[in-house]
């Protein structure tokens, strides 16, 4: 059982995800301008109801989501995370940048948040359909736990893209002790089917506003619609949080969850993995997505 200082600095740290999460909003922003493109995502206009009298929200209708289609098989793309929201727009709505985490230590800000109150006749960015940069496989899903969730992570192959990106992420740095005393990490490491001898690219959007559209080992391809922009988990706004970390190849992650008094081990080992272990390097999404989208020669 936790001491009661461990409780006190648990529930600390939530509040910083909290605020971490929480962005500098754009109060306003023009309208997406005309021809701009989602790179083959389907743009979908859902009515919007205002944030004072909001409508019960609907369930998402089931997607069929390949899973026989082979991830090497896929051309490489590059499509925004986002509908209404082109890949060139997206630093209009950057809220809350990405923060490099000290090593073995749960902090900083391991992504980018997307978010804005009001953008064009839009003013809510509640139930933005949310869709895939990279084409891969299904790895992890989370549903409402905290700090993610309703999360997907999606593994994508480093074997198509150009040598000079691939040459640019960070090398594993596995920390066998993570010196957080704010996590509650198990002793023996979390299994993750992992093959250490090959490299991904695992990226996880989390917060949705429901549960995810895809489940684990479904193959997606660029644009797929994988759920809705939400505030679920430990988030106090509507917005996309977008991770991209670089890692062994084949990780696959079960619910994961922590700073939450019912999180079980598993959950809290899966958290550890993901965050803590350096097996998992952090890559600054909205650069590292850009820097992709400008190589004009991404192999097929």
């Amino acid at each position: 059982m936790k001491s009661i200082r461990s409780q006190f600095l648990s529930w600390l740290f939530v509040g910083g995800w909290l605020a971490a999460c929480t962005a500098a909003q754009i109060t306003s922003a023009a309208p997406t301008p005309p021809g701009s493109n989602l790179a083959n995502a389907t743009v979908e206009n859902a009515t919007q109801t205002p944030e004072s009298t909001p409508s019960p929200t609907p369930t998402l209708a089931p997607t069929a989501f390949s899973t026989s289609t082979s991830v090497a098989d896929l051309k490489t793309e590059v499509c925004s995370p986002l509908a209404e929201i082109s890949l060139a727009e997206l630093p209009e709505i950057l809220s809350n940048p990405f923060q490099q985490p000290r090593p073995g230590i749960d902090d900083g800000h391991p992504g980018d948040d997307f978010a804005y109150w009001r953008r064009g006749d839009r003013k809510t960015m509640r139930g933005l359909p949310v869709y895939t940069v990279l084409p891969g496989e299904v790895a992890g899903l989370t549903l409402d736990r905290r700090p993610y969730g309703n999360m997907l992570i999606i593994e994508s192959l480093l074997d198509h893209l150009p040598q000079e990106i691939i040459s640019s992420l960070p090398a594993p740095q596995p920390t066998l002790t993570p010196s957080d005393i704010r996590l509650t990490c198990p002793a023996a490491p979390f299994e993750t089917g992992a093959d250490p001898t090959r490299r991904s690219l695992y990226l996880l959007y989390a917060h949705l506003n429901q549960a995810p559209l895809a489940q684990p080992g479904d193959t997606l391809t660029c644009g797929q619609q994988i759920g809705e922009v939400g505030s679920s988990g430990a988030s106090v706004n509507d917005h996309l949080h977008l991770e991209v970390r670089v890692g062994p190849s084949g990780a696959r992650f079960t619910s994961m969850a922590h700073y939450d008094a019912s999180a079980t081990l598993e959950e809290t080992a899966a958290y550890c993995a993901w965050r803590v272990s350096g097996l998992f390097q952090p890559v600054e999404p909205l650069q590292f997505i850009q820097s992709l989208a400008t190589q004009s020669h991404l192999q097929p």
